[in-house]
């Protein structure tokens, strides 16, 4: 597919390609065929063909991402975990092409916090504002920074959940957190254009860049 990349701070549109794969529905089909089958009988024969671009280039060049439309970066205390967590919410975040009308989820994004996803045990606000270890550790970091820098984007709150205990380190009102099972940070691109998000990772922060056609001259937060 057609994707995006910033070049000296400019979003340039990366070109499609028309590859060679195997027809999805023909692989389906055909491993049903075969799925119930004792061996050796359990091979099968698929054919490789043309698979088309689902984002042309020319779609791409029509997205009216043309700018920066926001950028926020939250600071955090070094904590190995924290890097790690953050860093691989980050690097799921990172290229996500939000198109009119979507709707973001940060669960949907990054996946379930699990050794196999590439998160690690950290520490979590459990119940009654409690302390506690947990896989995904830190992860609210990257949610506060995901949801800050969507506010100053104009996109549409669809539903945030603040920490249950004050965290001097954000914006009261920007702050935002998710938990596997339970609720989600999410938020719909209710512009006429689409958006292309990406992120950068130190050791201390995180940031957020929202790319497109600005909607406002200014979003102001008012606390």
């Amino acid at each position: 597919d057609a994707t995006f990349k910033i070049v000296r701070r400019q979003p340039v549109v990366v070109p499609s390609q028309v590859g060679s794969g195997i027809a999805d529905d023909e692989l389906a089909a055909q491993v049903t065929t075969a799925i119930g089958n004792e061996p050796p009988n359990r091979t099968v024969t698929v054919s490789m063909g043309t698979r088309d671009p689902k984002l042309t280039t020319e779609q791409a060049q029509q997205l009216g991402i043309t700018q920066k439309i926001s950028s926020f970066t939250q600071q955090f205390v070094y904590a190995p975990y924290r890097v790690q967590n953050i860093g691989e919410a980050a690097r799921r975040i990172d290229g996500t092409l939000l198109m009119p009308g979507e709707t973001f989820s940060m669960n949907d994004t990054i996946k379930e916090r699990t050794v196999a996803n590439g998160y690690t045990v950290g520490f979590v606000i459990g119940g009654g504002g409690v302390f506690a270890e947990d896989l995904g550790g830190g992860v609210s970091a990257a949610t506060t920074t995901m949801w800050t820098a969507a506010f100053f984007a104009g996109m549409e709150r669809t539903f945030t959940q603040a920490h249950s205990i004050y965290i001097s380190r954000y914006q009261a009102g920007l702050e935002a957190t998710v938990a596997w099972g339970s609720f989600d940070m999410k938020f719909t691109n209710d512009t006429p254009n689409a958006v292309f998000i990406t992120t950068k990772m130190t050791n201390t922060s995180m940031n957020a860049t929202f790319w497109g056609t600005p909607t406002y001259d200014e979003v102001k937060a008012e606390f």
